[in-house]
């Protein structure tokens, strides 16, 4: 457009004679190097606009990369993570069906244990009951049996039965005087059977016949 204006502005300056045609032909330079500047720099600054643009874009574009890799990044993080928690997700499951099947173990064991701690309180009072009737009936028969601690020359008549707390008395007592202080003996005796033991009772009796506190008293009543 600048061009055409100019060239219009040579024709009309071919019409001019010739001191106005000089200062035409002046001026109309001047106008075209003022034009050249000015296209010039225009030109520059469309240069610097358009490498600033460049500058930006490519900046912006390593940014966007740069936030894409991130962002890849923590994609993979966040699939890793949730594959974590979903893996503790099933171990936890697992867990819990281990939990449970133990307490229905343990609940099994515990009834079983129940059932032998019952069978065990039957076994032992059957035990008890029959330990009992034996020794009931050995001590009915103890002065009729032969035995390390029964001296077979205790005569059944001397046989005293009291029951509690000790079976029997034994009077092992001689018509003589003489023959009886130095033979004669009265004797504590208690059956047991199996591995049946003395009562408190009777070993606070036994330690006190062994340590001689027996006494003999008369009482007599009116």
């Amino acid at each position: 457009m600048l061009g055409m204006i100019l060239l219009g502005k040579q024709f009309e300056i071919l019409k001019l004679t010739y001191p106005y045609r000089m200062w035409a032909w002046i001026t109309l330079c001047i106008v075209e190097l003022v034009g050249a500047i000015w296209f010039w720099k225009f030109w520059k600054r469309t240069q610097s606009i358009e490498k600033d643009k460049n500058a930006r874009i490519i900046s912006l574009e390593l940014l966007k990369n740069s936030l894409e890799e991130r962002l890849n990044l923590e994609e993979e993080r966040l699939a890793s993570k949730q594959l974590f928690v979903g893996q503790l997700h099933q171990e936890v499951i697992t867990l819990k069906q281990d939990l449970e099947q133990q307490e229905v173990e343990i609940s099994n064991l515990i009834r079983e244990l129940n059932v032998s701690r019952e069978e065990t309180k039957h076994q032992k009072g059957r035990a008890a009951s029959q330990a009992t009737s034996k020794g009931q009936a050995l001590e009915k028969w103890a002065p009729f049996i032969d035995h390390p601690s029964i001296d077979p020359s205790w005569k059944i008549e001397n046989w005293s039965f009291l029951g509690s707390p000790i079976d029997y008395i034994v009077w092992h007592h001689f018509p003589s005087v003489e023959e009886n202080l130095a033979e004669g003996k009265v004797v504590f005796l208690d059956i047991k059977a199996g591995k049946s033991g003395l009562t408190t009772k009777q070993r606070r009796i036994r330690d006190l016949i062994r340590a001689g506190r027996v006494e003999w008293r008369t009482v007599k009543l009116e």
